[in-house]
């Protein structure tokens, strides 16, 4: 019998589908609201810290977003979905490797985050285990937050003030209102990201008996929600001038903004279904650019009023 031969194609092919099915291009929703509590951090920030912080937020969002594949799929929900195929539903990755996958991204975090609870104490092993269980929550367990209204509403809390404030607490010790204000824009382009998965695939969760803003009360209802979302990541750094008595490089944010205008626009006059691909994309492009020309500004504006 000839023996079956088995070519470096194959790891290949195994880590291509895992990598696509992280979802590489949302990943800056983990990573950047990490970069920005490490702005705040003020002039002695813990660059022993940073590396282990990061890696858990990556993990734990891998984790979410392989799960995330894995339930629907168990639900049904990703029968006529209008994005991209995933591996699992083109049969290159099994159910049960897509499983253990997840799993392993969530003990990853898990075992990242003792070693941030060995240097900050037991308090932050709650927060910890909070953002777990919310990362497996949003589409696994009983009672699917995505399923039931709150994808954007867990999407704002967990990638924006729960993201900062904790890598905030992580990295000194302490956070305060200015620090909790100028994580709200994470929030919202979080919600975004989220809104726009739900305002396309709406027909198709609403077959599946998914139920978000864009699927219950109508994908014009959805898209009105997004440009919501949106509008608050230009209105803030106004806030932040007036509000909180930051300088004028505060407004750093606004240069993003301006750069993918013409997906905004595209928003603005309507698009639906797979029209929202590119903008959907952009958009996690425009979480990473916000929050790392927002980290400058605040650099620049305590360094000397900018």
């Amino acid at each position: 019998m000839a023996k079956t031969h088995l070519g470096p194609s194959k790891p290949f092919a195994l880590f291509h589908s895992f990598w696509v099915s992280v979802r590489p291009k949302t990943l800056s929703a983990s990573v950047s609201p990490v970069l920005l509590a490490f702005a705040l951090s003020g002039p002695s920030p813990s660059f022993a810290l940073f590396l282990p912080t990061v890696l858990c937020a990556l993990f734990m969002q891998m984790g979410a977003n392989l799960a995330n594949d894995y339930y629907d799929r168990a639900k049904g929900v990703d029968r006529h979905r209008l994005g991209p195929m995933r591996p699992v539903q083109l049969g290159k990755l099994s159910p049960d490797r897509l499983k253990a996958f997840f799993l392993l991204s969530f003990a990853l975090a898990f075992f990242l985050g003792l070693t941030l609870v060995w240097v900050k104490g037991l308090g932050l092993l709650v927060l910890g285990v909070l953002c777990l269980l919310a990362a497996y929550l949003y589409t696994g367990g009983p009672y699917p937050l995505s399923h039931h209204m709150m994808g954007e509403v867990a999407a704002f809390i967990f990638f924006g003030p729960v993201a900062i404030l904790g890598a905030l607490w992580i990295f000194q010790g302490f956070f305060d209102v200015h620090d909790f204000f100028l994580s709200l824009p994470s929030g919202f382009m979080a919600a975004l990201m989220m809104g726009l998965n739900n305002q396309r695939d709406a027909l198709s969760d609403r077959r599946a008996e998914k139920y978000t803003p864009a699927s219950l009360w109508g994908e014009e209802w959805g898209r009105r929600l997004n440009l919501f979302f949106l509008s608050w990541t230009f209105l803030l750094p106004f806030l932040f001038c007036w509000a909180l008595g930051l300088g004028p490089s505060m407004f750093l944010p606004l240069l993003p903004f301006a750069l993918f205008m013409p997906r905004w626009r595209r928003l603005l006059k309507g698009a639906k279904e797979r029209e929202l691909i590119p903008i959907l994309e952009a958009s996690g492009r425009y979480f990473f650019l916000y929050n790392l020309s927002l980290a400058l500004g605040v650099v620049l504006s305590r360094a000397g009023g900018y």
